[in-house]
């Protein structure tokens, strides 16, 4: 018989600081009921990001709680850290241009 999911908790975090084998983080829930709690953290929890992380960084943590017919109840967490992708300055140049027609649009709506 399969385990049943009694409990999934998610939080986003903010990294503070970063030493050596740990870093402390600022935590909300995701739903933003509650209060934010400061936590240390293994960096090895965050597998190959664990070198790349910098204070500022943003990252997403899941807490499951799988309960199973006979056994304990297990606790699983995935920490990761949120990546926004590339921006090329191309990119950034369309964005520009897209805005500045705009504008001109605008400008002759009130001519």
């Amino acid at each position: 018989m399969p385990g049943t999911l009694t409990g999934l908790n998610k939080w986003e975090g903010k990294i503070l600081a970063v030493d050596e084998g740990f870093f402390t983080a600022e935590l909300y829930p995701i739903d933003r009921e509650g209060i934010s709690i400061t936590a240390d953290f293994d960096r090895e929890l965050l597998g190959s990001d664990a070198a790349s992380a910098a204070p500022g960084d943003v990252f997403y943590l899941s807490v499951r709680k799988v309960s199973s017919p006979g056994k304990r109840p297990t606790l699983t967490e995935s920490l990761r850290l949120r990546r926004l992708g590339r921006i090329t300055q191309k990119d950034v140049q369309d964005v520009y241009a897209k805005a500045d027609a705009l504008m001109e649009h605008l400008e002759q709506l009130f001519d």
